[in-house]
């Protein structure tokens, strides 16, 4: 086992049992394992593209530097837009996590009703519960019914006052033109 790699081991010994880190210092860690080998190659690629593309890159990154210390309100712009963009995405975070929850508490909420009411027709027995839901069916067919009355004498209140103040607006008006 490597002593690179000790820090890793010791900072997941509390946390993972002894049989995963044995597993991890075996067949991760180790020095000739797969894992080893392909993140060296993988290091050895990129300290590679970076030798190649670091003379290409080094005067375009000055230039841009230079640019951006001359001109501090780009700077000053682009951190307003890049604050913007941080606070825009935490509160649609917010946003999504507030409907989760709402959506789970919906659902528990149903099925709770769900549940509640299969309880009451096991313990009432199926004559009860359907004479319970004409019942209840009934009740609110008759608030339904007051709701509507009210609702069509509301209408029929506010459409005979907009045809009354609508004939005073249109007979004053045609008096006034016809030069009287």
């Amino acid at each position: 086992m490597a002593e690179e790699h000790q820090w890793i081991l010791g900072a997941l010994d509390g946390i993972l049992p002894e049989q995963a880190l044995h597993f991890l210092s075996d067949h991760v860690l180790a020095r000739e394992t797969p894992f080893q080998n392909i993140l060296r190659t993988l290091q050895a690629l990129f300290r590679n593209v970076v030798a190649i593309l670091y003379p290409i890159l080094q005067p375009i990154l000055v230039r841009v530097g230079t640019m951006l210390s001359d001109s501090p309100d780009v700077v000053f712009v682009f951190s307003l837009v890049a604050i913007f963009f941080a606070v825009l995405q935490t509160l649609l975070w917010v946003h999504r996590v507030m409907m989760f929850w709402t959506r789970l508490v919906g659902r528990l909420m149903l099925w709770a009703c769900v549940a509640a009411v299969l309880a009451m027709a096991w313990q009432r027995g199926p004559e009860a519960v359907i004479r319970d839901a004409v019942v209840f069916v009934s009740k609110v067919a008759g608030y339904a019914s007051l709701v509507k009355d009210i609702w069509l004498a509301e209408y029929n209140k506010y459409d005979a006052q907009t045809k009354n103040s609508g004939r005073k607006v249109g007979g004053t008006g045609s008096r006034r033109r016809g030069g009287r």
